[in-house]
């Protein structure tokens, strides 16, 4: 009796200081947590007011060293019960503070219980929870067996839904399949996560111009409730009842597009000023020069990096940190692989855009971005408190994102090595360290992190450019292809300065054959030697880290990458042909495959290189892309398939070098091969075309249908001809007088044309990209660009995909001249 009492007194003070919430009489109580938390007998009562005191100390934000001694205090629980009493460990309270500690291998241990004895939708939901965290942070590909769990047992959950959306993308699912799971939401359950995860599947759809399953995600997406216009601009494509509709909205504040409300002032104002920089025009027509944009964002960086050390933070560093990262890569990252490695100077005359103020206004935001981050983690090992480990975790995240694509990875070194000596940062910390290793390509080093049996795994490799590659295999090329410079002419009509005529240059084109003592191909195209080095394409076509992420990628940066280790190899010891850089999953965009894949290929067969010999191809090609190898006469058993999860062992191969840039000789022989040779008996006469992209969702032509109307109206045949075979493109192009349309992927065909056609491109003038300007001069045709300024997004910036619209007349002319007026 007196036993009963004792503990009820010990339950009703334990309610009672868990209640009172004192950070002081918490910190006296952790002993006791720690012991209970290994006491098997440990009555239902008791155990819950021991979780209501562990709920009481981790409610509040901690320092990271209090965080590190929660994760253990669930570790004790954990191992206590997980045999005996797993539905114990069930309990939200309990599920929440391993949450809020971020140990990824205790959250692996507790959803792994989860998907078998959690019950009670709280319970659930905090398991989903849990493996948001894992997929954000952990191994994602290694979680596919969780997520399908906790997704049978709650398909209807936003969060698994997303969960396993996120894993199946990763696996390179497709993202109409993966759109599919979203349509069952159930749009009560996680209200608050609702919209994040709805938006991210939408832009993808967008991305991959599935305009019905985007609008469908967009129509999900809940009204904004202070009555504004929140939707993004690829929405509003979507959902404009007619062509008049304004896309964008007034300009925002530097408040609104960096989320400075509630920042402390020290950092809300140089952030204020970091805003407006991101706002400036970068293009060539800005008022400031590339300059005055790096001074102004190396004054906002000085400006942070001078905030007094320690500083309580972290919180404020992170919110700005993201937006900052997030602009870096969304507006200027994409185009800055071409500064410096494109042979062709993507001057004005190609477009608005400036690449030398975008890169001034990107490093300018990685400076930034790196000293918010560094105050954060600085504060936090110095003990500031924080809500979650996740923000740190994402703080980590960040620096080594910008440090990597600053070129400094040991500066991200110093403070990712100090975050590994708390245990529950170490997993996470231990594989951004590795990515820093691999940018330099010190693979002792990045080795040496990683446990014994994660080595056993896997395989590390050198990623090195053709010029090291050739000379470490010790191979000789032998040049079959060797085309000259050709120089032509094209005009632009400018929005606002009109007509002007410029020069072009077509690079010249060299492509060579060699023979390779051994050959392994893994997917197909990423390509290594007898001296396990990877074979690098280059930086034109491949700027970013290589190879690309895919599931058996286990970790990659610049200099070196990771690799899961696949099943033994298969040795192919027949004939076959390789072709460097045939990433034709990477690009499937039509001009890329018919200019500078097919095209190889064609000559290649015309040459002889393909009798006795198959093609090495990967697994997953378009069936539109084995149409045109059919095409060719290259048939099914002309091909050897590289299957995704098998590496094949070629030790009589023979390897084509990549294509960059369009080639005459190849160009020529293509053309031969898929025009008709006589007439069909119909009539032949010439056509007039307009390109349609209705339906299209990228790099969106806004009054499309307006231009479309006149152009029918000046008797131009409207064609899509990605619903045609290659023949049929290739004949109806043939016939072309003349080609009008908005840039993109069909004005491959003009490839074609017959010398002399005319052809009309239309689009925003911010397109930096002289790809058709190739086309045209090779096939010596009279090439005209009409312009157009493109839209400001939701936070007043213009990409080079931004939406536009063209001016009537300014169209309607350059029609009247295409049609030989």
């Amino acid at each position: 009796m007196r036993e009963e009492t004792h503990r009820q007194l010990l339950e009703h003070w334990l309610e009672r200081e868990a209640r009172a919430r004192s950070r002081i009489r918490l910190t006296y109580l952790r002993r006791f947590l720690v012991e209970a938390a290994s006491f098997v007998q440990l009555p239902d009562r008791l155990y819950q007011a021991t979780l209501a005191l562990l709920a009481a100390w981790t409610e509040g934000p901690n320092p990271l060293q209090d965080w590190s001694e929660v994760s253990r205090v669930v570790r004790r629980f954990l191992d206590t019960w997980k045999d005996s009493a797993p539905e114990r460990l069930m309990q939200p309270r309990l599920l929440r503070a391993a949450l809020w500690s971020c140990d990824l291998k205790l959250m692996r241990e507790l959803v792994d219980l989860g998907t078998r004895f959690a019950q009670q939708p709280e319970s659930l939901q905090m398991i989903h929870f849990l493996l948001m965290q894992l997929v954000a942070f952990d191994e994602t590909v290694a979680l596919l067996p969780r997520v399908e769990a906790m997704h049978r047992r709650d398909s209807t959950n936003v969060v698994a839904i997303h969960n396993l959306a996120q894993v199946r993308r990763a696996l390179m699912h497709d993202v109409g399949d993966i759109a599919a799971l979203y349509m069952a939401v159930d749009t009560s359950k996680s209200p608050n996560h609702l919209p994040g995860a709805i938006n991210w599947i939408a832009q993808a759809c967008y991305a991959f111009d599935l305009r019905e399953e985007a609008a469908a995600l967009f129509a999900m997406m809940p009204a904004p409730t202070n009555g504004s216009d929140a939707r993004s601009w690829q929405q509003r494509v979507l959902q404009r009842p007619d062509a008049a509709q304004p896309l964008s909205p007034p300009r925002p504040s530097a408040t609104r597009m960096l989320d400075l409300p509630g920042l402390a002032p020290v950092l809300a104002h140089p952030l204020e000023r970091a805003a407006e920089l991101i706002q400036a025009d970068v293009s060539r027509r800005s008022p400031l020069s590339a300059k005055e944009i790096e001074r102004g964002f190396r004054r906002v960086a000085d400006s942070v990096a001078a905030v007094p050390r320690p500083s309580p933070l972290p919180d404020e560093c992170l919110r700005g940190a993201q937006r900052m990262m997030g602009f870096a890569k969304a507006y200027f990252e994409p185009h800055l692989g071409f500064l410096g490695i494109s042979p062709v100077p993507l001057e004005e005359k190609y477009g608005r855009m400036d690449l030398e103020r975008m890169r001034a206004a990107y490093l300018g935001a990685l400076a930034v971005v790196i000293n918010l981050v560094e105050l954060g983690l600085e504060s936090i090992l110095a003990g500031a408190t924080v809500r979650q480990v996740e923000q740190c975790f994402r703080l980590m995240n960040h620096l080594v994102d910008a440090c990597l694509a600053a070129g400094e990875p040991d500066r991200a070194l110093v403070l990712i090595r100090r975050l590994m000596n708390f245990a529950n940062c170490r997993d996470v910390a231990s594989r951004l360290a590795e990515l820093c290793c691999l940018a330099k390509g010190d693979i002792a080093a990045a080795q040496a992190l990683l446990l014994v049996e994660a080595r056993d795994r896997c395989t590390f490799y050198r990623v090195v450019d053709r010029e090291t590659w050739t000379r470490a295999e010790g191979l000789a090329w032998e040049v079959f292809v060797d085309d000259p410079e050709t120089r032509g002419a094209f005009d632009v009509d400018w929005s606002d300065i009109g007509l002007m005529t410029y020069d072009h240059v077509v690079p010249p084109v060299r492509i060579a054959l060699a023979r390779p003592d051994l050959l392994v191909v893994r997917r197909g195209e990423v390509l290594r030697g007898q001296k396990d080095m990877i074979l690098r394409p280059t930086r034109f076509h491949h700027p970013m880290t290589y190879p690309e992420r895919t599931p058996d990628v286990a970790a990659g940066a610049d200099g070196a990458v990771r690799l899961l280790n696949l099943a033994e190899p298969v040795e192919i010891n027949e004939d076959v042909l390789v072709l460097e850089n045939f990433d034709a999953l990477r690009h499937r965009n039509y001009y890329h495959w018919l200019a500078l894949i097919l095209a190889r290929i064609n000559y290649l067969k015309d040459r002889g290189w393909l009798e006795g010999r198959r093609l090495v191809v990967p697994e997953g090609l378009s069936k539109w892309m084995i149409a045109s190898l059919h095409a060719i006469g290259v048939a099914d058993d002309d091909l050897l398939i590289a299957p995704m999860g098998l590496e094949l062992r070629l030790t009589n191969a023979l390897l084509c070098s990549s294509v960059e840039f369009a080639s005459p000789t190849l160009l020529r022989a293509l053309r031969n091969k898929l025009l008709p040779r006589g007439e069909t008996g119909e009539e032949r006469g010439p056509v007039h075309l307009f390109l349609s992209r209705r339906g299209q969702l990228r790099r969106p032509f806004l009054n499309e249908a307006e231009i479309e109307a006149i152009a029918g109206s000046l008797g131009f045949q409207i064609v899509q001809p990605e619903t045609m075979t290659i023949f049929e493109q290739a004949d109806l192009f043939g016939r072309a007088a003349s080609v009008v349309g908005a840039e993109g992927a069909a004005f491959a065909n003009i490839m074609f044309c017959q010398p002399g056609a005319r052809i009309l491109t239309l689009l925003n003038e911010n397109d930096l990209f002289p790809t058709f300007n190739d086309l045209a001069t090779l096939g010596e045709l009279a090439h005209r660009k009409v312009t157009a300024k493109g839209e400001p997004d939701d936070l007043g910036v213009i990409s080079t995909w931004a939406p536009f619209s063209i001016d009537i007349s300014l169209a309607e002319r350059g029609m009247r001249w295409a049609m030989g007026g």
